[in-house]
Order: structure tokens, then sequence, then C-alpha cells
């Protein structure tokens, strides 16, 4: 087996890694449009009945519509922003005030996979307000498959795939000119009949460049955790860096492969404005924070420096071979509170056919790094992964129980377009059957599995998904920890749409391996 440490330390090098890039030419200033619109873009709330994942969760802002936003915004254009995820407008009454009253030229949208179907509703509600607005949906799951999107959902114009902030204001410019759109690069577009997908569009490498995200469009008082592991203020989304060197293959990685980094000096000013503003929590967004740690050193040297930092909090995610103890301290030290690591499966075979690059003893001592420095720690394991056998979930569940950090998320396998899981599973290979071509299905947390694996079934999967979690949480220890995590109303919407998930599937029977060909293009 390949040497996991030493691939990890290749990639942490900056010299040693090309796929690392400190700022070099890129996007250059934003142009002011010659076209000024009024743009109201909008991260969709929960709008499918029985739905209640998002109801699970705290509210997040969403950066990539902030950074489109001020993007926009830097252009001329006049930009309002709807987080119905944020303010739980599930009936979009909401929105239809802000339609009337801001009366856009345009709308974009933003969604994840599970979150698409939000979105072509609340695009659908958009149409029925006024049909000539042109509707633009962006996002990871746009990324992935934006003709298939646009041929999914015939309420959005165009689609914009890969970094959205020159892509739009581009758009912005040709609104008038359908014929022309095909020439924007980062946009697929619906041209008659037909979808036409424009050229790739090179990544943003200079991240200095770009404006700031227009986090002052949003309702920062409502991005609050609920809970007592965040305890003061309010909390917001900062991006260091984009991109992941890493190919695991569940991971969409939207914003591809090569890091593209911003200066420390560009992070730390924006980090400090926004702590004089009242923000005293930070969500760090990067896919692997501590990628390089040279780099990494120099940033949480530069926070403690900072005056207005010194009273903040944050939480990341990184890999379990990208810290060691000197570099978790000063991450304690600058304010760092929860660390995320991506742990995946207790079996090593398991672990290594999801090409994570990581071996079991590499995630024992990060946890116990990481819980030494005093980070509250929180990792996270798939069920159902090629190759799952009773006997390797069952070694998962133990190895997370022998871990022990302060939290565990399971999950079932979910084949997110675009990744190598969904191509296999696509193609039957690994054992692999897709059981819901509905990209709605596709939850990581409340919902039922969307893949199953020839010697194990979806209820299976989901039996020992419920399974893990008890095992993991109903220990006196550990149900204290649920209610750091989670407030009382989190806890009980979450017993909730398990005892109606569990009564649903009482009555159910089950399901059987889709026949992709069957399924209308429509969904």
């Amino acid at each position: 087996m390949e040497d996991a440490l030493d691939s990890a330390q290749d990639l942490l090098s900056t010299e040693k890694s090309p796929m690392v890039h400190q700022q070099t030419a890129g996007l250059g200033p934003i142009p002011t449009t010659r076209h000024p619109r009024r743009v109201l873009l909008i991260q969709p709330g929960r709008t499918q009945p029985g739905d209640w994942e998002i109801s699970f969760k705290s509210p997040i802002l969403p950066l990539g519509l902030a950074m489109v936003a001020g993007a926009a915004r830097a252009a001329g254009h006049t930009v309002k922003v709807h987080d119905g995820a944020a303010i739980s407008d599930r009936k979009l009454k909401k929105l239809r005030i802000l339609l009337e009253e801001f009366a856009p030229d345009v709308v974009g949208l933003t969604a994840g996979t599970f979150r698409i179907g939000d979105a072509a509703n609340t695009a659908a509600m958009v149409k029925a307000w006024r049909p000539s607005t042109p509707i633009i949906i962006g996002g990871w799951h746009a990324t992935a498959v934006p003709v298939e999107t646009l041929q999914a959902f015939t309420m959005f114009d165009a689609a914009a795939f890969g970094e959205g902030e020159k892509t739009l204001n581009e758009w912005l410019e040709l609104l008038e000119s359908p014929a022309d759109w095909p020439k924007v690069a980062g946009l697929a577009s619906r041209q008659g009949e037909c979808v036409v997908r424009g050229p790739d569009r090179a990544f943003i490498t200079d991240l200095d460049a770009l404006p700031r995200a227009a986090y002052d469009l949003f309702p920062l008082p409502l991005y609050r955790q609920q809970t007592v592991l965040f305890p003061r203020g309010q909390v917001v989304t900062v991006a260091t860096a984009r991109g992941c060197p890493y190919h695991c293959s569940f991971c969409q990685n939207p914003a591809g492969t090569v890091v593209r980094q911003r200066s420390i000096a560009s992070i730390v000013a924006e980090m400090a404005d926004l702590a004089r503003s009242g923000i005293t929590g930070f969500y760090f967004t990067d896919e692997t924070f501590t990628v390089n740690q040279k780099r990494a050193t120099q940033l949480f040297e530069a926070m403690i420096a900072e005056p207005d930092l010194r009273k903040i909090y944050w939480s990341a995610m990184t890999r379990v071979d990208a810290v060691t103890p000197a570099l978790l301290k000063l991450m304690r030290n600058s304010g760092g509170y929860l660390l995320f690591y991506g742990v995946e499966s207790g079996n090593q075979a398991n672990l290594t056919l999801t090409n994570k690059k990581i071996v079991k003893e590499q995630a024992q001592l990060a946890v116990t790094m990481a819980q030494q420095a005093g980070f509250f720690t929180h990792i996270g394991q798939i069920i159902g992964l090629p190759g799952e056998t009773h006997a390797s979930v069952q070694e998962t569940i133990q190895f997370s129980l022998d871990l022990d950090p302060d939290a565990c998320s399971f999950a079932p396998l979910v084949p997110f377009p675009g990744t190598d899981i969904w191509r296999m599973a696509q193609r039957g290979e690994k054992g692999l059957r897709i059981l819901s071509a509905d990209w709605r299905t596709y939850r990581v947390i409340l919902g039922r599995p969307t893949l199953q694996l020839d010697n194990m079934t979806a209820a299976e999967i989901q039996r020992w998904h419920l399974r893990a979690f008890a095992r993991f949480y109903l220990r006196p220890r550990k149900i204290m920890n649920m209610f750091k995590l989670f407030s009382p109303l989190q806890l009980i919407v979450a017993a909730t749409a398990a005892l109606v998930q569990g009564l649903a599937r009482a009555r159910r029977t089950p399901a059987k391996p889709l026949n992709l060909q069957d399924v209308p293009a429509d969904q």
C-alpha cells in the first residue's frame, strides 16, 4: 500500500507541489457595467413538504452568493439578497413582497444538489410573478452538471458553472441578446429547444483582485449558531483559499484541484473589519484549511497579532494528515474552537478505495492532538462505501468509539453528480447501484440512501446509519455533547424526522435499483 504519510507531506509543501500557488496575474479590476441592472440573488429555503434537514441546521451565510453579490455591485449593478434558509421563508411570502418592491431585472439562485428542488420551486414562483424575468442558477450542483440541470428544470434560463464572479457580470451585459449567451465562458444556456454549454472559464488565480463579499446585504443577526458551542454573537463564513489538491472519490470539489490562496494581509484585514462591525464567530470554508502548514502558521500568527481579533472564535475542517501539535496549539491560540476531520471509514481497505490517501493511525493521532490542544473535535464517517459489508460498518462504528471525538457525523454515501462515485455508480462498478435520479433526495443527514450495494440494500444501509448514531451518542458523556452541538429545538426536529421517516419506512415497499434510462428529463 502506498505510504499515505509521505504522500501527504509532499502535498503540504508549496515547494514540492505545483498544485499550490500564491498570487499571480488574475481577474483584475471589475469593469464598470454599460447596462446597470437590478439583480436579486437568492439562496432558496425549505420549500419541499416533509423536508426536515434544513430545519435541523443553524443557518450559514452562503459565501459564494456573497462573493458574486460583491462583484456585481462593484460593477455598478444594484444588488439585493434573499436568504430563504436564514429567514425561514418556506411559503415564499417574504420573497413575493421583495419582488414587488425591488422589481429585479434578473434573478440568480444558488443551490447544492439536494437543494436544487427548492431552487426550482423558487424560480417557478419568480416566473409566475413575471415570466420574462431571466433566471440563472449557480452553485456546486450547476457546476457539476450545468446542461443536465437546465434540461431537468425549465424555469432556469442559464446555469453558471465554476466561479461565478466574472461569469455573472458578462452575462448581465448580454441580457437582451440571448443568442450571444453561448459566448460567455462558464455559462450554459437555453437556446430554443436546446441547451448549449459555453466554454470553460479559467479559475481565478488572484483572489485578492476580487471585491470583498457583500456581507452587509445579508441578515447578519440571523447567522448565529443555536448552541452553547458557539456562544457569542454573529457567525459569518470566510475563505482563505479556493481549491483542494486531493481527489477523494465522493467529493465534487467544485473549486478545482489547484489551490489558490489569498494573501495573509487581505484575510486578516477583512476579518478585523468584520470583527469591528460586531462579528465574533468565523467559519472557514476552505476545503482543506491547513493544506500548506507554513502559510497556515503565518495566518494564525497574524491573527494573534491583530488586536481586533483577540476575542473572536472560529471553526474549520481539515485533514488528519495536515496538522501537528505545534500548529494546533497556534490555531487554538488564534481563536480556534471546533475542528472537523473527514475520517470517512474505520476499515482501511474501504478508506483506501476512497482515494483519501490517509491511514487510520493518522486519524487517531490527529483527534488526540486536537483534543490535547483544547479543540472540540468533530469527525465525519461514510456508510455504504464501495466494498462495504456489515462487518466493515461495525468496524467503522467501533473505530469512531475508539477515536472518541466530541462529535461524529455518520452519513450514507451519496452519488453527488460529478464525483467518481457518481460515475462508478452510473456504470454499475464496485457493486454500486443508483436508486434515485431525483437530486432532491440526495441528502446526507436525514434522507434515505440513494445508493445500494450488491451485498447491502438501501434499507440495511439506513438501519446501520441510525444504529451508528445510536451507538455513538447514546452514552452519558456524548448525550451531553448533543446539547452542545444542537439546540433543544433542533433535537426535537431530528427526533420528529426520525419518527416520521421510521413510520414511512414501515409502510413503504423496498426500493428497487433504478434504470436511469427510464427517468424523464424534467424532474
